[in-house]
């Protein structure tokens, strides 16, 4: 899956068929989890961005990348997809070891966290 986003073109903020999978395997077993991951996903953001914040540290690169992987992979779990891809291209700034393109990524797509929070609540509440 090419998860790099094509310049001017906003990628599909989720991922329904993969919501709805997600919905229906763990709703049969506990109907709070997909909440429960979805507040897991908005704490993992917020740990984020105050690692961010202090990637001056000398190890700032490397946990900047871990995270990032992290953060993917989570989204594409749950099935926010344009975050993943978001989380996608910070992985590869990091990776690269260029901090000034991960700060100016995120920056250019920061809304979409409020965005895909607010679109998943949403829809685990249909």
């Amino acid at each position: 899956m090419m998860l790099v986003r094509t310049a001017g073109v906003k990628p599909v903020l989720l991922d329904e068929e993969r919501i709805q999978e997600v919905l229906e395997l763990l709703c049969a077993e506990d109907a709070g989890a997909f909440d429960r991951w979805i507040a897991q996903l908005d704490t993992d953001l917020v740990k984020f961005r105050a690692l961010l914040a202090s990637a001056g540290n000398p190890d700032g690169k490397r946990d900047i990348h871990t995270a990032a992987h992290a953060l993917k992979g989570a989204c594409l779990v749950i099935g926010a997809q344009a975050l993943a891809t978001l989380f996608a291209e910070l992985e590869a700034c990091a990776k690269a070891g260029d901090l000034t393109e991960v700060n100016r990524h995120y920056a250019a797509g920061r809304e979409l966290e409020a965005e895909t929070l607010t679109a998943l609540k949403a829809a685990s509440a249909k």
